[in-house]
């Protein structure tokens, strides 16, 4: 699907996809087609949001992006294309800091794929999640599991991984990586992560993700 999107102005991009939609002739919202439309969709909102400030209510916007993501998961029949929408599901979650469900969605998106190179992704971010939430219960086997899928594929990764592992020794030893989960009972709004944005605005953390999010609208 090639689209001239200006990812700047979201309301065009919109209209984009809509049109596009209607080129395509199809008339149930549940044809398998249509997956690759709520994927746009959800992936135009997500970035959306993801640049709000940290802690902005995104309740409405969240679940809007949710029902996009999960109908498209439903009715896809191509396996590239659920490979993207499991692993944008796993970045909404990581966003709102729902880290388990964002974790599934990563282990969901590691199992469809055949790509070592795209496993070996998967596998950071889920690896930057548990850095976040200083998860510390089978992440040094993740980490082996990680190292090893890019060394038997000599992926340039290897580095990254490496990296990410100096990281997780530093959080777990210090506090000020600690997640503090906030336990008001009752807490109905959904804010977006402080620390998803200080992840995601350091140099090595989702950068293969940042520079591909206009190629993704493109294609």
């Amino acid at each position: 699907m090639n689209l001239n999107l200006n990812f700047e102005d979201y309301e065009s991009a919109l209209n984009a996809i809509e049109t596009k939609s209607l080129k395509m002739g199809v008339s149930d919202p549940l044809d398998p087609q249509m997956s690759q439309i709520f994927y746009l969709y959800g992936l135009i909102e997500f970035k959306k949001i993801e640049n709000t400030l940290p802690f902005q209510d995104v309740t409405q916007e969240f679940k809007k992006i949710d029902e996009f993501l999960t109908v498209a998961a439903e009715i896809c029949e191509d396996d590239d294309l659920l490979i993207k929408i499991y692993s944008l599901i796993g970045d909404l979650y990581f966003l709102v800091d729902l880290n388990d469900i964002a974790e599934l969605s990563y282990l969901e998106a590691i199992k469809i794929s055949r790509d070592p190179n795209q496993q070996i992704q998967l596998y950071i971010e889920i690896l930057q999640l548990r850095i976040v939430f200083t998860k510390s219960e089978g992440t040094p086997e993740l980490f082996q599991k990680a190292k090893q899928l890019a060394f038997d594929n000599n992926s340039h990764l290897l580095d990254v991984i490496f990296k990410l592992e100096e990281e997780y020794v530093v959080s777990i030893q210090d506090s000020q990586y600690n997640y503090r989960q906030d336990n008001t009972q009752g807490e109905s709004k959904l804010r977006t992560s402080q620390k998803y944005k200080q992840m995601r605005n350091l140099g090595v953390f989702g950068s293969y993700k940042r520079s591909n999010a206009k190629d993704e609208l493109m294609n």
